[in-house]
């Protein structure tokens, strides 16, 4: 979500000078979905660390706290990213999808034809890395997250229509978009 454009045509042209074709490829999570989760898995990484010192925090106050911090929400803010994606790559050698249509035979078929690969039925009922929680966050946090990321919601609409977004992010924190509250 961060590396500039610069550094992503970089990438390109050096892989390119090896004749490898280098495809873009940008998945869009509900941003306040995205911090949560982040933030939930950072903590669990901590706690499972027999050399770090564990986090007592509630998930709560650690997303509070990375609401504020830019380092945090920086990989939640879109318009970067889909900006420096754009310039790096051309039409054919990029996409952005939302991550809800990832996990669909139909998207993983276009995603391949579009990078000339060959495809084959995916295991969807396999998940790596999950992780569950039972912890909450609060709706008065999730409202604070929603309004510092409010940008990547507006770009993400401006980029893929309020339509798609809507569908996929309608049931977000607090339907959100739903609701009006955008």
């Amino acid at each position: 979500m961060t590396i500039p454009a610069v550094t992503l045509s970089a990438v390109k042209e050096r892989f390119g000078a090896s004749n490898v074709r280098c495809y873009g490829l940008l998945v869009l999570r509900d941003p306040v979905e995205r911090l949560i989760s982040d933030v939930r898995f950072h903590k669990r990484l901590s706690n499972e660390n027999r050399y770090a010192k564990p986090v007592n925090n509630s998930l709560d106050e650690l997303v509070r706290a990375a609401i504020d911090s830019e380092a945090e929400t920086i990989n939640c803010h879109y318009a970067m990213a889909i900006r420096s994606l754009n310039s790096a790559f051309g039409e054919m050698d990029r996409s952005i999808i939302f991550y809800e249509e990832l996990f669909q035979q139909v998207t993983l078929n276009a995603l391949c034809e579009k990078m000339g690969l060959s495809w084959h039925s995916a295991n969807f009922g396999k998940q790596v890395n999950k992780t569950t929680s039972t912890e909450a966050v609060s709706e008065a946090t999730k409202r604070q997250a929603l309004d510092r990321l409010r940008p990547s919601y507006a770009a993400v609409a401006a980029l893929l229509g309020e339509e798609r977004l809507h569908r996929h992010w309608a049931t977000g924190p607090l339907g959100h978009w739903a609701t009006g509250h955008f």
